[in-house]
């Protein structure tokens, strides 16, 4: 139902049928992707382009009528935007060449065509439309992201997705929420429901002897359907009542279900209106399957919300008559709830707590001033570097009469939405001589952040599996509880691993491992793993493991690169034009030297035949140089834009940061950008993936671009210098507004974004860290010198 190649419609406009026809052959020989239509005239190569959507355009310079390829050129790009046209020739004109090209054409080939050449330059054309394509959607799930976290009442944030998947391009939207009880779907907001038609409410019940309903709406990613789907995989030949309701007989529609972690919100259904069957390629999957995470981790988060304000709304009249204290805060230490009997042992009322900072509770023996933001700071290190709990902690309360400090013990631990995610703590507060003998332990249920996470005992075996990573390694927690973590991996990989467990035990450094993870069905998955040692007051006591399918990022690193070389297509199309503006003027006055003599009474002279030998060799020499100077920048363009494997090699960091700048030092020059490099001279070489790092870098200068919009001088420094214990370093800094110190510890977070909806994805930065972990390296912010602009600093490991 989905291609791997989006379709590419292409339109051959050429009076000759034979030549017509035959290029047209050629094309569709070569790949399936492509659709190719063929007239005769201008005439009706501009009504076709009125009535169909086309994306390449191949026209004859010389055609019957008055037009030429040039003014057939110049209207197309005019009044089709979005076409890309080819003009072919048999005359070997530059002239008539110079102007098909000022028209606007992407490229004019000579006969007979070289159909490697002409093939080339449609890929060339495809991969740019994908990269306009993804920088369009991303700038729009950007502003739909914007949208999505500025509210948490369920259904405005309901009706913003519908009014999202309708931004990104299609008609109809309809969105049903997961009823667990009854285990149905039931609609809640549709757009393009046919009229007359009450969605809301709506019920599409999950029967165990509807194989249809099952796949549909229990599926974990995006999936393409419509009729003939349906028949071809389950063998249903009869109307299903729900299609008929959503008169979808004759549509293909994408089904995107909304799963928050490992809770089903819904489903969002999508298509192009009652009776489309367009083609949906794996671009469109790939940008719907981000925006369906957006919803779904939005509707959670309301969920969640309405479900907390429901428990503190009942956790007074539970806790009523408990005999300890029980009190939350959020992440930021500002207390949310406190029990009833929260009076007796703290000795404050509760309505005076809430919405205070839980510090200004604490104290010490000396009454010090800040005393209570250390015991709280601290406290809250303790709860993120354990396991996320603490028990039975001594603390002194302040007294709300100027008393004596009240002596209590204090267990606590993280609060985590469903998800996992810490949302705040939660403490048990116990007046010491009610203690009992043996003290109470508690755990909360470590859930990693997003990551899959084992915790590992000192023998290598698993203690501890937190849902995500039962989900990727497919075992249930009963099933993991004690196993080897080293039987995971391929037996390859077993003794390396192994070697790495030992020292992070030994030595209590953290580490990074590529392995490959053996599922329960026998499938592999690559992970990048974090070994981290977990401590205690006695050495180490084992070793927490954070890992992520490695799949899952580089499909976001790639989705990054295609915008990031969408930056940087302008300043390549400078790099471009200067060396073939020199190739052409060498060929042409090259050519008119020859005419010259030919024509003059100095033909047969030797010696005039002689220089003008030398001459023509000096002019050729430079258009082989200029040639490969083109050729070099293309393969460099063509290199960055496919996806490759990741691969360390050891190469000079300051090549790696001059072929990255690049690509701007024309765009530098149009904005009046001051480019200021200090390359240290004899630094290590750094294992660097060349490819991806330059991505890094050119997210970085972008940024740092659109930073300096505003100021009148604008200075951009990129220097590299040497570190302690032999690392390398690279520092990009520019002379802008800079980052509030509030934001810089999440400016690396997925989609956080200071710019406005419609020029920032927040996505940048993100990418950029994820690319610098593979590289078991560093990335941070800090205000420039003097505290202006913003420096980031990119830290690397000398090459062994």
């Amino acid at each position: 139902m989905s291609s791997e190649t989006p379709r590419t419609r292409i339109l051959i406009v050429d009076d000759n049928d034979r030549v017509r026809d035959g290029m047209a052959m050629r094309i569709r020989i070569s790949s399936e992707s492509y659709e190719v239509e063929g007239v005769r005239t201008a005439d009706e190569a501009f009504q076709e382009l009125n009535e169909k959507s086309y994306d390449v355009v191949l026209c004859d310079l010389v055609l019957p009528g008055e037009l030429d390829g040039a003014a057939i050129t110049r209207e197309i790009v005019e009044k089709h935007p979005g076409v890309r046209v080819v003009v072919f020739s048999g005359y070997e004109s530059g002239e008539r060449k110079v102007q098909v090209l000022k028209a606007g054409a992407f490229s004019y080939l000579a006969k007979p065509i070289n159909y490697e050449e002409l093939l080339h330059a449609i890929q060339t054309i495809n991969s740019i439309r994908r990269t306009e394509r993804f920088e369009r959607s991303f700038r729009t799930l950007a502003k739909i992201s914007h949208q999505l976290q500025t509210s948490l009442d369920f259904d405005l944030l309901a009706e913003r997705v519908v009014h999202g998947a309708t931004a990104l391009g299609f008609v109809r939207a309809r969105l049903y929420i997961y009823e667990s009880e009854h285990k149905s779907l039931v609609g809640k907001v549709a757009l393009g429901a046919r009229e007359g038609f009450n969605f809301t409410g709506y019920e599409v019940p999950f029967r165990l002897n509807d194989p249809v309903i099952d796949a549909i709406f229990q599926a974990d990613r995006p999936m393409v359907w419509n009729r003939d789907k349906i028949l071809e995989t389950f063998g249903i030949d009869d109307t299903e009542p729900w299609m008929t309701d959503l008169a979808l007989h004759d549509t293909t529609w994408i089904d995107l279900p909304l799963i928050a972690g490992k809770s089903r919100v819904g489903t969002l259904a999508v298509d192009h209106g009652a009776g489309s069957r367009p083609h949906y390629d794996r671009e469109d999957l790939e940008i719907l399957d981000v925006f369906a995470g957006m919803a779904a981790k939005a509707l959670k988060n309301s969920q969640t919300y309405q479900k907390e304000a429901l428990v503190n709304a009942s956790l007074g009249s539970i806790l009523r008559d408990a005999p300890d204290a029980v009190i939350t805060t959020n992440l930021q230490g500002i207390v949310t709830f406190v029990s009833p009997s929260g009076h007796r042992v703290t000795g404050h009322r509760p309505e005076k707590m809430l919405g205070q900072p839980a510090a200004k509770f604490y104290t010490d023996e000396n009454g010090e001033k800040d005393a209570g933001i250390r015991f709280a700071n601290q406290l809250m290190q303790d709860l993120r570097d354990g396991e996320g709990t603490i028990s039975n902690r001594r603390a002194l309360l302040t007294s709300p009469t100027g008393g004596p400090p009240r002596l209590v013990s204090i267990s606590a631990s993280l609060l985590r939405n469903d998800d996992g995610e810490a949302i705040g703590t939660m403490g048990i507060l116990k007046e010491l001589g009610a203690l009992e003998a043996q003290s109470e332990q508690y755990r909360d249920v470590l859930e990693g952040f997003g990551y899959g996470t084992l915790l590992l005992g000192k023998n290598g075996n698993i203690r501890f599996i937190n849902r995500k990573a039962a989900r990727l390694i497919q075992m249930s927690r009963e099933e993991a509880d004690g196993r080897a973590f080293f039987d995971l991996v391929l037996p390859n990989q077993q003794q390396t691993l192994r070697l790495s467990f030992d020292e992070v035990i030994a030595v209590g450094d953290e580490k990074r491992v590529d392995i490959s993870v053996v599922r329960q069905d026998g499938s592999r998955m690559a992970v990048n793993a974090k070994l981290t040692p977990i401590k205690s007051p006695t050495g180490v006591g084992g070793v927490a493991v954070a890992f992520s399918d490695k799949s899952e990022l580089m499909a976001l690193i790639q989705s990054g690169r295609l915008m990031a070389l969408g930056q940087m297509v302008a300043g390549v199309a400078h790099e471009v034009n200067n060396p073939l503006n020199n190739m052409l003027v060498s060929v042409r006055e090259l050519a008119a030297r020859f005419e010259r003599v030919e024509s003059s009474q100095l033909k047969d002279d030797t010696e005039v035949f002689d220089k003008l030998k030398k001459k023509a060799g000096q002019y050729l020499e430079m258009a082989e140089r200029n040639g490969l100077r083109i050729q070099g920048i293309v393969e460099q363009l063509r290199d960055f834009a496919k996806p490759s494997t990741f691969a360390l090699v050891a190469s000079p960091i300051n090549r790696v940061v001059e072929d990255a700048l690049g690509f701007f030092r024309t765009r530098f020059h149009n904005h009046n950008i001051v480019l200021v490099t200090e390359l240290a001279e004899d630094l290590p070489q750094v294992s660097v993936d060349t490819n991806r790092l330059q991505q890094v870098f050119v997210n970085l200068i972008v940024n740092a671009e659109e930073a300096m919009e505003t100021q009148p001088e604008k200075v951009l420094t990129v220097s590299t210098r040497a570190a302690d214990g032999g690392d390398v370093e690279v520092l990009v800094t520019d002379n802008g507004s800079g980052i509030p110190e509030e934001i810089i510890d999440v400016i690396f977070d997925p989609f956080f974004t200071t710019k406005s909806p419609t020029k920032g994805t927040g996505l940048g930065l993100s990418i950029s860290k994820s690319i610098m972990d593979m590289h078991e390296g560093t990335i941070r912010a800090s205000r420039g010198p003097g505290g202006r602009g913003t420096t980031f600093t990119l830290r690397f490991k000398a090459a062994a």
